[in-house]
C-alpha cells in the first residue's frame, strides 16, 4: 500500500469541499495510483489546507466524460471511499504546514497533481487530521486519582467509542504503556495518556466488538501504525512492522479472529 497526497481544485479554481466519491486526473498519463492505496485530499490556494483521507477503491479508469475543451475536466478517474469519516469541509481541515516533513510540501504537489508521501509524512497527516475528528479528546488519570465532574462525563459522550469501561480497564491492566515500544506518556505528575486500538475496528462495515479480545494499548505512533494497517500479526504476542519482529507485552489475550481479521483485511503489505 502506498500513500498519496492528491491535489484538489486549484489555486485559480478553489473548493471549499469534495463529497464526490471519485478524483479526477487531468493529465494523458495513467497515474500509479492503484487499489487499496490511500489518498490525503489537499485544497491548494489560500487554504492550503489537508481536508480528508480516501482509500482507492480500483486502478484509475479513462473518464468517458473527458472533454478536452471543457476546462477541469478529467483524463483519468479514480473511484474512492473515504476512512473513518475523515471528510470535512476545507476550511476544517488541517494545515499542510502540520505535516511533519523533511521537505517542502506545498512546493512538491505544486509541480504534479499527486505526489507519493513516506510513511513518516503519512502517519504525521493522519495523527492531525485524526484530532479533527476528536477534537475532546483528554488525557487520562491514573485510576487511583479519577475525578469525574460534569465536564468530563459530558467528553466522555463525545468519545464513548475510544473511552469505555473495558478500554479504561485495558489501560489499567498495562499501567498506561504501549504493548508494542513501552512507552508511557506523562504529561504531568499523576497524568497518563496511552490509546486503545480495536483490532477489528468498530466503525464501518468491519462491526469489531468493544472487548478485550479486540484490544490493544498503543502509544499515538503505535495505534497509527495499527491504523494504516503497517504491522503484521505473526501471532498474538508478536507482530511484524517494516520486516522487523516486535514481542508485544501481552497481559490478555487477542481472540484468534480478530488475529486473521486484521492480516486479511487491514493489514497492507509493503510495496
Amino acid at each position: 500500500m502506498k500513500t498519496w497526497l492528491k491535489l484538489i481544485g486549484s489555486a485559480k479554481q478553489p473548493i471549499t469541499e469534495w463529497q464526490e466519491k471519485y478524483v479526477g486526473f487531468r493529465k494523458k498519463k495513467q497515474p500509479s495510483i492503484e487499489a487499496g492505496d490511500r489518498l490525503f485530499l489537499y485544497a491548494p490556494g489560500g487554504s492550503r489546507r489537508i481536508f480528508a483521507l480516501a482509500e482507492a477503491v480500483g486502478n484509475p479508469e479513462r473518464d468517458l466524460d473527458y472533454n478536452q475543451s471543457v476546462e477541469g475536466s478529467c483524463y483519468w478517474r479514480l473511484d474512492v471511499r473515504y476512512l473513518e469519516n475523515l471528510n470535512f469541509p476545507v476550511a476544517s481541515g488541517i494545515s499542510i504546514d502540520e505535516v511533519v516533513s523533511h521537505r517542502k510540501l506545498t512546493r512538491s504537489i505544486g509541480q504534479a497533481s499527486h505526489i507519493k508521501l513516506s510513511p513518516e509524512e503519512s502517519e504525521s497527516a493522519y495523527r492531525a487530521l485524526r484530532e479533527k475528528a476528536s477534537p475532546t479528546r483528554e488525557f487520562e488519570r491514573a485510576p487511583s486519582d479519577i475525578a469525574a465532574p460534569p465536564d468530563r462525563i459530558e467528553a466522555r459522550v463525545q468519545r464513548i467509542i475510544r473511552d469505555t469501561v473495558s478500554a479504561k480497564s485495558l489501560k489499567a491492566i498495562y499501567d498506561y504503556n504501549c504493548q508494542v515500544c513501552g512507552l508511557r506518556i506523562e504529561p504531568a505528575p499523576g497524568k497518563y495518556y496511552v490509546e486503545v486500538h480495536h483490532v477489528r475496528p468498530l466503525v464501518g462495515d468491519h462491526h469489531g466488538l468493544d472487548l478485550h479480545g479486540n484490544m490493544l494499548v498503543l502509544c499515538p505512533n503505535h495505534h497509527a501504525m495499527f491504523d494504516f494497517g503497517i504491522p503484521r500479526f505473526i501471532d498474538g504476542d508478536h507482530v511484524m512492522i517494516r520486516g522487523t519482529t516486535h514481542a508485544m507485552n501481552c497481559k490478555h489475550t487477542l481472540t484468534d479472529d480478530v488475529i486473521a481479521y486484521h492480516n486479511e483485511h487491514i493489514h497492507r503489505p509493503a510495496a
